[in-house]
């Protein structure tokens, strides 16, 4: 289970293999994600991008737990050595997810 995150809460916490980026390759049917986490995977599949798993706090690339408590995720990307550029503060780490894939895939990374 992921340390912190908000999914891994509860008796009913998905197991998730952090190897696997996609929503259906880890995903279970039992899984109970937040009406705003599924739509942002329905999201993630239907434009073919990817959700990229990573073993950090968040549990995915591209997102930090830094944003206000209404909305504690942000999805950012380096732009310099030193900089990054805030794409936006989110409800759920998998919308924050969302915008940071969506952002790779214009800018041509994956």
């Amino acid at each position: 289970l992921l340390s912190g995150c908000n999914l891994c809460e509860g008796s009913r916490a998905p197991q998730l293999d952090m190897r696997r980026s996609s929503y259906s390759s880890f995903r279970d049917d039992d899984d109970e994600l937040s009406p705003a986490a599924a739509e942002a995977w329905a999201e993630a599949e239907a434009r073919g991008l990817q959700l990229q798993r990573v073993s950090s706090r968040s549990g995915f690339a591209g997102v930090t737990m830094q944003g206000p408590p209404d909305r504690p995720y942000t999805a950012s990307y380096p732009s310099g050595r030193f900089q990054h550029v805030v794409l936006g503060h989110f409800t759920t780490a998998e919308e924050a997810a969302l915008s940071y894939a969506s952002q790779m895939a214009s800018m041509g990374r994956r």
